[in-house]
């Protein structure tokens, strides 16, 4: 995700870890998550599943939640 985030050209935003982050913040209220983040619903919505994708993850699953969060607080990007 960090590699995609880098890239350029058609469907590199750059702003993936920054959508999960607000995500991760509020799991259980993806429309809190999708304003904290300063994107339409349905943007943020298409940015959940590339992240799913990207990564081969469910993000509704608890543990999945939870270890991205662990991870993110480790590089620095989640508080």
């Amino acid at each position: 995700m960090f590699d995609h985030d880098r890239g350029r050209g058609p469907g590199h935003t750059g702003d993936l870890t920054e959508v999960l982050a607000a995500y991760l913040a509020t799991p259980t209220n993806r429309s809190l998550a999708a304003t904290r983040a300063r994107l339409s619903r349905s943007v943020f919505y298409q940015r959940l599943a590339l992240i799913e994708e990207l990564l081969g993850v469910d993000l509704s699953d608890g543990g999945t939640i939870t270890t991205l969060t662990v991870a993110l607080t480790a590089h620095g990007l989640h508080s």
